[in-house]
């Protein structure tokens, strides 16, 4: 008797664990041209859209102030400008490849490049790869009580 309740208890067991290995693990990165980062607020940081992303994929997800929720991120509308994402995670650096449309220019590709030990960020467009901006950058917790949505 003992032997058949073994075997669905450990199937039982088995199923619960596989729902939690399969969620990503978040990390929120700020990046900026200032030269302190300290300056500013952990409010400030959220609210000038820090880079969140999977540490072993590179997914990007994106922060919802007003609902404090985390969603995944492939597009985004601000305005009249659209943006979509694509991103991966290349040993330890983060690969965002951004796309951005307009009713009042051509499309702009941007391509930033992170790397996630020395907290540097490079950001170029393809129609000028060698005008490279560089910024600092610094890992910064998630929001308090934020609810993720993978």
């Amino acid at each position: 008797m003992k032997r058949l309740l073994l075997a669905p208890l450990l199937i039982s067991i088995s199923l619960l664990n596989m729902g939690f290995l399969g969620k990503p693990k978040l990390q929120g990165l700020y990046c900026s041209e200032t030269k302190n980062l300290l300056n500013k607020s952990f409010e400030d940081k959220w609210k000038d859209y820090p880079w969140i992303y999977d540490v072993k994929t590179g997914k990007l997800y994106d922060y919802d102030e007003f609902l404090n929720e985390i969603n995944p991120l492939e597009y985004d509308k601000v305005g009249e400008y659209s943006f979509s994402y694509r991103s991966r995670m290349i040993d330890n650096i983060l690969k965002i490849r951004e796309t951005e449309t307009s009713p009042f220019s051509e499309e702009v590709i941007g391509m930033y490049s992170i790397d996630l030990e020395k907290n540097k960020s490079s950001y170029n467009t393809e129609e000028n790869l060698k005008d490279i901006t560089t910024t600092r950058c610094e890992k910064i917790d998630l929001p308090k009580g934020v609810k993720i949505n993978y």
